[in-house]
């Protein structure tokens, strides 16, 4: 951004200076932090047979795991990848990963978004989702599919910059089934998020209530005093 300042005298023999400006370097469009996180991702995935582990988290409850994150420099908290890159429809760009590539990551995204409500769905603690349980199924059903079709191709495929005609033709469907339903998809957790959210308060409040102690006065026989007992509430 170009700042521009004003300039005032207040005396005589005024002295002129011209100072010249450098170009400010162009900058460059490529976020490589996420180029890698793009990479780790395939990668990860790929290490798991484009297929989700489900077994159960250290506190017992249930948990479904997208990517082998230790093994590919995947930090706990991945960082969210913007629509246009994940839904871009580009056959020839190359910046962030080929077009076999990306669609594995598309195919990746759902179950990683899917991964999150996971506990949600399956833990039993949120009755509030039970009428959207179906939809969940048939989306995750949609990446179940997509990454059985495209993870060969893409492990073939990883470090290449150009596909072959044969192969983009491979690829075609089972990006434009992803991308389609993308939108789909996005609308149908538009609701549920707020519905997790309101049921997480709701035991929260429940929690605190529990551990809340109920105390009542008792003033002693002659007045002079006041004796308060406390009861904590059996949950």
């Amino acid at each position: 951004m170009m700042m521009l300042s004003g300039c005032g005298t207040s005396s005589q023999n005024i002295k002129s200076e011209v100072v010249k400006s450098e170009p400010s370097p162009t900058a460059d469009p490529i976020d490589y932090d996420m180029k890698d996180e793009i990479a780790h991702r395939a990668k990860g995935y790929l290490d798991f047979n484009c297929t989700p582990k489900y077994g159960k988290s250290y506190s017992g409850f249930p948990e479904m795991t997208v990517y082998n994150s230790q093994a590919n420099g995947l930090d706990a908290d991945m960082r969210n990848i913007d629509e246009p890159l994940l839904l871009n429809s580009d056959k020839t760009d190359t910046t962030y990963g080929n077009f076999a590539v990306r669609t594995l990551v598309l195919a990746s995204y759902y179950h990683w978004v899917l991964s999150g409500i996971y506990y949600n769905f399956y833990s039993g603690y949120y009755p509030e989702l039970k009428s959207y349980k179906k939809s969940y199924i048939l989306f995750k059903g949609l990446a179940d599919r997509a990454a059985k079709k495209i993870c060969k191709t893409a492990q073939l495929e990883l470090e290449n910059t150009a596909l072959s005609e044969s192969t983009i033709a491979k690829v075609q469907p089972i990006f434009d089934e992803l991308s389609t339903n993308w939108p789909v998809f996005q609308s149908w957790l538009e609701p549920i998020y707020p519905l997790i959210e309101a049921n997480d308060a709701n035991t929260a409040a429940e929690v605190d209530a529990m551990n809340t102690p109920v105390c009542k006065e008792y003033p002693t026989a002659d007045g002079k005093y006041t004796v308060v007992k406390c009861t904590v509430p059996q949950g």
